[in-house]
């Protein structure tokens, strides 16, 4: 091993390890797209967001009943007051409500000019073309006011928000057709690692089927990036080289599995082709875990155990991937718990 591998040796706390990638990936922003409002389904904002309209345009009934002029039932008398009936705004194109009549409304209908009050349907009696109002609503009582979700000119989402159906139903009530994106980080997979069995191929002895494959495309999916496989590696230097070199080029980040511990492949082949910030942190599992590139390309490495790649995408790959999607990186969830027998252990990680 190298004088260099060497000092790249000592472990790293699991914060210093993700200050490192998050400092080196800081300018890495993704590019910029236009898709259609129902393509942008967990898409990440590239722009703020700012409604061109007032949101309701006009006044919306609250609940179904009676629009009525709220001045029409301000007569101090303890009977129901008359009401002429105008029918209903289904098939009524009333516009303004004269005094002294009503129109029935659904929830969500609008309201005609002049109308400034909702009655309750149990809060009215209808016979035939006459409606006794029960109740005396105040102004603006049971009624949505026009801009009353948003005016014209606020901003409604900021960039960075990943867009999921509750932003996409808003963004649609404004009439937003298009959005500008991030686009998606392009991600190249490698399993290394000649011991490695494809699916449905017998177990000779030494070897293992190559689940990293799917389990870590599986999560790579799930953080909405597109992902690349590569077909797994057999541990020859001119053959890996060649592919870290391939994908770079097409790349926004390199993933890889297996090859990583101390005498093998990995950490002296991308000194050759490269650069290596880190290599092993301080945590179990994944403590084989590298940070590196090929060209400018970055580069993680994680162990080849599954358990230990896993958590060390979870850990490590999460941040990188939240920058390069336009995201700000969020630090894990941690948890306190207290053991309910005492445990020892003799070789800790230092």
């Amino acid at each position: 091993m190298s004088i260099r591998l060497e000092r790249l040796t000592r472990l790293l706390s699991l914060r210093d390890a993700r200050g490192q990638i998050v400092a080196a990936l800081a300018g890495h922003l993704p590019s910029i797209e236009r898709v259609a409002l129902d393509e942008a389904h967990r898409r990440v904002l590239a722009v703020d967001v700012k409604s061109p309209i007032d949101l309701p345009i006009g006044a919306l009934a609250a609940c179904d009943g009676y629009a009525v002029r709220s001045s029409d039932l301000d007569v101090a008398t303890p009977q129901p007051i008359e009401l002429r009936w105008l029918g209903s705004r289904g098939r009524n194109a009333i516009r303004e409500l004269p005094p002294q009549t009503c129109i029935a409304l659904t929830e969500g209908e609008a309201l005609p000019a002049g109308a400034d009050a909702l009655l309750h349907g149990h809060e009215a009696t209808r016979v035939g073309g006459v409606v006794f109002a029960h109740a005396r609503p105040r102004r603006g009582q049971n009624v949505l006011a026009a801009g009353s979700d948003c005016r014209a000119g606020t901003r409604l989402l900021s960039v960075g928000t990943r867009l999921g159906p509750a932003e996409l139903g808003l963004l649609a009530a404004i009439g937003q057709r298009e959005l500008r994106v991030y686009r998606r980080p392009r991600v190249a997979l490698l399993t290394l690692g000649s011991e490695l069995a494809a699916l449905g191929e017998p177990l000779h002895f030494g070897q293992s089927h190559d689940s990293n494959r799917i389990a870590l495309g599986a999560w790579l999916r799930q953080a909405e990036v597109d992902v690349h496989a590569t077909p797994t590696l057999p541990d020859r230097d001119d053959t890996v080289i060649r592919v870290l070199e391939d994908v770079a080029r097409q790349s926004d980040l390199i993933i890889s599995t297996g090859a990583v511990r101390s005498g093998l492949l990995l950490p002296e082949l991308l000194t050759r082709v490269g650069q290596v910030f880190f290599w092993k942190v301080r945590m179990q599992p994944g403590a084989d875990s590298l940070f590196g590139r090929v060209g400018d390309t970055p580069m993680l490495a994680l162990p080849g155990a599954p358990a230990a790649a896993e958590v060390a995408l979870l850990t490590l790959v999460a941040p990188a991937l939240q920058l390069l999607s336009g995201l700000q990186p969020v630090d894990p969830p941690a948890h306190s718990a207290r053991l309910l027998t005492p445990l020892h252990k003799p070789q800790a990680l230092h």
